[in-house]
């Protein structure tokens, strides 16, 4: 046996009211063009929708008259959006926190990042090899140009 919710009659009735809003179905429309076949095919779709609408009202208890009146104060209500914080997942990625493991923030004004030790010496050490790569890029540059190739240097 399924009980009644009167929480989803309120959301059954708000939707249907933003759809009449939508489909502009508390608003009297003249009768069907006969010219134009995409006039006359909304006009038949709104006439559907309506018919619907009354009968889902009739369902509900409420009637034509009222339905008008909500959906016509809901029309001049102003939504305001609020913005939406999303919090951090419960679970870090293990990857991304070892890595970011290494980084401290020191705050303040500035918000300057500073790095652990460990991993400047790891930068040192690749910026030192490659230095040494450009010294030997040079250097082989230098002996290219002077046309010393197949000699030992």
């Amino acid at each position: 046996m399924q009980l009644h919710d009167p929480r989803s009659a309120d959301i059954e009735y708000r939707q249907l009211l933003s759809r009449a809003a939508t489909q502009r179905l508390h608003m009297t429309f003249p009768d069907a063009p006969k010219s134009d076949s995409l006039l006359q095919w909304e006009h038949e779709e709104r006439a559907l929708s309506r018919e619907k609408a009354l009968l889902q009202l009739q369902h509900m208890g409420v009637s034509w008259e009222k339905f008008i009146r909500d959906v016509e104060s809901m029309e001049k209500e102003v939504h305001v959006l609020m913005p939406t914080k999303y919090e951090d997942a419960r679970h870090a990625n293990s990857s991304a926190a070892t890595e970011n493991g290494n980084i401290h923030y020191a705050g303040g004004k500035t918000g300057m990042v500073t790095e652990d030790r460990k991993r400047r010496a790891r930068g040192a050490q690749s910026m030192a090899g490659q230095m040494a790569h450009m010294r030997a890029l040079k250097t082989f540059a230098a002996v290219r140009r002077k046309g010393m190739i197949g000699h030992v240097i």
